[in-house]
């Protein structure tokens, strides 16, 4: 597969990940991150391990061969063991060291998209699964991510920015960038609301109140934080966006509270998202 050059992006609307980025946040866009990831039913340690195990899981249930399906079987298994997710990428190679070659036949089946449907779904289990993941795309949905990769002439699952060029088919970077299009609608799908027991007076008028409309307001006067964004209902202020979600958040979509009540001596709310 060919690598390919883009000159139309713009540098600052890129955002590179890689197993080791400084930005710790979107290392959980590599697959090389330490997140357990579940593929048919079967857990692996990290969604590299899933990658390159799958790889000759599917080689093996096509082989006519007793003894090639054996061979490819222990191989799969070394691979699930691996203590490690480049020990996993190693064991899936062609090394004679580490790897095992798969067959022409064997390998044209692999690029021929099955890698690539196989990497979807350990992308769409992350996102799935991880709140992290979901905020993260939530955050740069409207940018580039490149899945960074400095090696090779052609690279295929990353690529690189140089000089105002992007080289490669940043395969992985794609399947993110899909998943980001869903991510408003499921990063904050439901929370729960800061600071309801300093208002807890204002909680308890709106559990004797009928009005459940919810809306965001931000309050940048604040003095405890410029990004803080109030829980209204209807004209009650009931607390606030968690802190760690205020500044992503879209405060134009619709919510509605989700639950609200007292537990001993407190009171606690939650809001769902229920549309854009």
């Amino acid at each position: 597969m060919a690598g390919r050059v883009t000159n139309s992006l713009d540098p600052d609307n890129i955002v590179k990940f890689y197993s080791k980025s400084a930005d710790r946040a979107v290392r959980i866009l590599s697959n090389f991150s330490n997140h357990p990831v579940v593929v048919d039913g079967v857990q692996y340690k990290t969604g590299e391990h899933a990658f390159q195990s799958l790889k000759f899981w599917h080689a093996l249930i096509d082989s006519p061969s007793a003894i090639r399906r054996r061979i490819l079987e222990t191989h799969r298994k070394k691979i699930m063991e691996a203590e490690t997710p480049l020990d996993a990428k190693k064991r899936g190679g062609k090394s004679k060291t580490h790897g095992l070659a798969l067959t022409e036949k064997e390998a044209k089946k692999w690029s021929g998209g099955l890698a690539l449907m196989i990497q979807s779904q350990i992308c769409s289990y992350k996102f799935k699964t991880y709140e992290e993941c979901r905020k993260l795309l939530y955050r740069y949905k409207n940018h580039y991510l490149l899945h960074q990769e400095n090696r090779g002439k052609s690279p295929v699952w990353g690529g690189r920015f140089k000089d105002g060029k992007l080289t490669g088919l940043n395969l992985l970077g794609k399947e993110w960038m899909k998943l980001a299009l869903d991510a408003d609608l499921v990063a904050f799908k439901t929370f729960k609301v800061a600071g309801v027991s300093f208002l807890k007076k204002n909680v308890l008028r709106v559990m004797n109140s009928s009005d459940g409309s919810v809306s965001l307001v931000p309050e940048p006067d604040n003095i405890h934080d410029s990004n803080a964004v109030k829980v209204m209902v209807g004209e009650i202020h009931i607390g606030y966006v968690p802190r760690g979600m205020a500044q992503d958040i879209d405060i134009n979509a619709k919510y509605e509270l989700e639950k609200i009540g007292t537990f001993r001596c407190g009171v606690y709310a939650c809001v769902k998202m229920i549309g854009p």
